[in-house]
């Protein structure tokens, strides 16, 4: 996919899903944003053991419920019905509706919970483009984790805007969801295992 990476972030042709599935398993992680390509790093070992964290507390949570959870990678088809050219791959999603995830291949429309975790690289793209992009169609809730800082921005749709929620960081008892009751998960069962590494790092320093 070479060929695909050097017009990567750029307009000069746009794509839909029909191209993206087409590009085959093997080719590089990347999203659709408006039909423009964005290629996708590697995840940093912090990240993903915040994406762990939050996976086995929404399975634990959800199991025998009828919402569902999933962890990257997972395509997104936000738009499936329109022009169907945006495919993201968040973090973390819980999606309520079984028809959604019924071919197998892809969440066909917005799911009822998104979190993205930040890394440097996707700083912007989180917070701005798929941040946009979510609110269009229609995420009920969106979490945005950043695990520098050990803080977890909550917010809701409200009259097709997102508002936030809430700010949750290590000092708060429980990060909880507007949308789920009952769903609050402790900062400490997410973070727990970037706190070890920081002290094991300060010890050896």
């Amino acid at each position: 996919m070479s060929a695909l990476a050097a017009k990567t972030g750029t307009a000069n042709k746009l794509y839909t899903y029909a191209d993206y599935y087409n590009w085959g398993e093997d080719a590089e992680r990347c999203e659709l944003i408006d039909g423009v390509v964005y290629g996708m790093s590697a995840p940093t070992i912090a990240h993903q053991n915040v994406v762990l964290g939050l996976g086995a507390e929404l399975r634990s949570f959800f199991k025998g419920r009828r919402c569902r959870p999933f962890i990257s990678p997972v395509d997104v088809r936000l738009f499936p019905k329109g022009l169907d050219d945006t495919v993201v791959q968040p973090d973390v999603i819980v999606v309520c509706d079984p028809k959604k995830f019924s071919d197998g291949k892809a969440i066909q429309g917005a799911p009822d919970l998104v979190v993205e975790v930040l890394s440097r690289s996707t700083y912007k793209h989180d917070n701005k483009r798929k941040f946009q992009k979510y609110e269009q169609a229609g995420v009920r809730e969106y979490w945005i984790v950043d695990p520098l800082y050990w803080q977890v921005y909550v917010y809701i749709l409200k009259d097709n805007k997102f508002t936030r929620f809430g700010v949750f960081d290590e000092s708060d008892e429980a990060i909880s969801s507007h949308i789920f009751e009952g769903l609050a998960i402790k900062p400490s069962d997410i973070f727990e295992e970037e706190q070890a590494e920081s002290e094991t790092e300060g010890e050896q320093n």
